[in-house]
């Protein structure tokens, strides 16, 4: 069986990968998916795409005037390289502890739409993360 990975800016599997600690034997390019780039106001919540770059994130009218941490620390992420390329899905999936977005989230008390199969499902960030670069809700059998 193939071992698939995402990538759409590629800032936490590229160095797994020059490390040898990730092979995936198929890569699929999400970065030109446009309709999951997105900042938006539902009324009740502001949603944002998960493949909604960090400088989108920081540069974000609505999100500078309604969640201004959100968009201040995704301002201090990484290098302007980084901001431009990173998407805050990536961030949040990748499950890194020490990233600045994924612990701003759960402070936030945000919600993630996770979409794959059998459907859609709505996951507390406090009930997404498992540990340490793991997270309980992205993998194939689970959605």
């Amino acid at each position: 069986m193939r071992t698939p990975s995402t990538l759409a800016g590629g800032q936490s599997l590229l160095p797994l990968m020059k490390l040898r600690f990730a092979a995936p034997t198929v890569l699929i390019d999400l970065g030109r998916v446009t309709e999951l780039s997105y900042v938006r106001d539902e009324g009740t919540y502001v949603a944002i795409g998960a493949l909604t770059r960090h400088h989108d994130v920081a540069t974000s009218e609505l999100l500078l005037t309604d969640i201004p941490l959100l968009a201040h620390t995704a301002e201090a992420v990484g290098d302007p390289q980084i901001r431009h390329r990173g998407t805050i899905g990536g961030s949040v999936a990748h499950a890194d502890a020490a990233a600045d977005l994924p612990a701003t989230l759960l402070a936030l008390d945000a919600t993630f739409v996770v979409r794959g199969e059998s459907g859609t499902r709505l996951v507390p960030a406090a009930e997404f993360f498992k540990g340490i670069f793991e997270n309980r809700h992205l993998s194939p059998a689970s959605c």
